[in-house]
């Protein structure tokens, strides 16, 4: 979904594993944080004005959407996993058509298939009384609103396609499994959610969910690794991101007197 997957132990990072067996680790699963996340954004949202909607955001202005533990009890940052620069990587399905590949392409924010301007990622891990969450965080800016759609409608569309799917990257194996739409409510002016069950190279399958947020020209990834159900951690992160970004665009259209 971003620079963070330049390498195949980058993919898995991207995909909210953060330690796996692709970087030599254990790839241990993780559970549930849902109890953990607390308290509401700090960002407040800034008004819709459709000024700020038309403005394309900078690399550093992308910097502003950050977690901490302020916000979330127990919320690490992983820097390891911080990544800035459009991925170029382009995907394809082996199975499932071109709708498959599109989900895959789409999901992960691919520079290659759409037209991204700036990316920004950063990684965290929440710590629970079991063991820790892997939680990363993808914001790439586009030259238009129209095109950062694009990539909420080819996911949201795409998933209902492909439950299951599998491709290949830089001789290692990837599966999906279980890919089903989450009814999280919508945040920002668009978003789409999806949870699933992801492996590497035939291993474990270890749950995971993802939330797209369309904010003006911006697409906001949050990814979860953890139990399977990751609704509320998506749903805190994803509003608060959002808010982040409305609040940098309405003072960006403010800063160009537009």
């Amino acid at each position: 979904m971003n620079a963070v997957r330049r390498t195949v132990c980058a993919v898995a990072v991207s995909m909210s594993l953060g330690v796996t067996a692709a970087c030599g680790g254990s790839g241990a699963k993780v559970h549930s944080v849902a109890s953990q996340a607390a308290g509401p954004p700090k960002a407040k949202a800034a008004s819709l004005d459709p000024r700020a909607k038309a403005v394309v955001l900078s690399e550093k202005q992308l910097h502003v959407v950050a977690f901490s533990d302020i916000d979330f009890p127990l919320l690490k940052r992983a820097p390891r996993y911080d990544r800035t620069g459009v991925a170029s990587i382009r995907y394809k399905a082996d199975a499932g058509g071109p709708e498959c590949t599109t989900f895959l392409n789409a999901q992960f924010l691919s520079g290659s298939y759409y037209h991204g301007l700036h990316e920004v990622d950063r990684g965290y891990t929440l710590t629970t009384a079991d063991r820790p969450v892997q939680l990363e965080s993808m914001v790439v800016s586009y030259p238009s609103a129209r095109e950062a759609e694009r990539v909420i409608n080819d996911t949201r569309t795409s998933v209902t396609h492909c439950s299951n799917l599998h491709y290949r990257l830089k001789n290692y194996s990837f599966s999906f499994k279980e890919v089903v739409s989450m009814p999280i409510p919508r945040t920002g002016d668009d978003s789409t959610a999806f949870q699933g069950s992801w492996s590497l190279q035939g291993g474990k399958a270890e749950p995971w969910a993802t939330e797209l947020i369309r904010v003006g020209t911006v697409v906001v990834g949050v990814n979860a690794m953890s139990s399977p159900d990751p609704f509320r951690l998506l749903q805190q992160t994803g509003k608060q991101a959002a808010a982040e970004l409305r609040h940098e665009e309405v003072l960006a259209a403010d800063a160009k007197g537009t």
